[in-house]
């Protein structure tokens, strides 16, 4: 094995990774300068009573409610209580699936305890295994 190779593919790799880096902080800015833009675009069209606009262009900015709620485990039961109170049951409300976190760890330690491979676990599952590269150090490496 060459060691200046091998480097010349780290230093690649880290390059890339950088300018990654880079473009991933300029569309984090860009989004927080557009989402300032729709925010006083919304201002202008509330404050002049303007549910839509037709434009030259084609296209038609509309004014839309956005509705958000918060439903964690902290406040399910809360929320379990609420909807059996308004609603008469909480059942068509509840959805119960495995916790994939979980299944990927027992997969994980299955693969590794009892030396298992992908084709050892059902198709429906689509488990796959690959290698992949953990840089430890790296911080906006310059």
């Amino acid at each position: 094995m060459s060691e200046d190779l091998l480097n010349a593919k780290i230093e690649a790799y880290y390059a890339a990774r950088a300018s990654h880096d880079f473009a991933h902080a300029e569309s984090a800015k860009a989004y927080d300068v557009m989402r300032a833009r729709e925010a006083e675009l919304v201002e202008f069209m509330l404050e002049h009573q303007l549910k839509s606009v037709s434009r030259d262009d084609g296209t038609k900015p509309t004014l839309c409610k956005s509705t958000s709620i918060s439903v964690t485990q902290e406040n399910a039961e809360q929320v379990k209580e609420w909807l059996r109170n308004t609603e008469g049951d909480d059942a068509p409300f509840l959805v119960t699936v495995p916790h994939k976190p979980a299944i990927l760890e027992l997969i994980k330690k299955k693969i590794e305890t009892e030396k298992l491979d992908d084709s050892d676990f059902p198709p429906f599952l689509q488990c796959s295994t690959r290698p992949t590269l953990r840089v430890t150090g790296w911080k906006g490496r310059e």
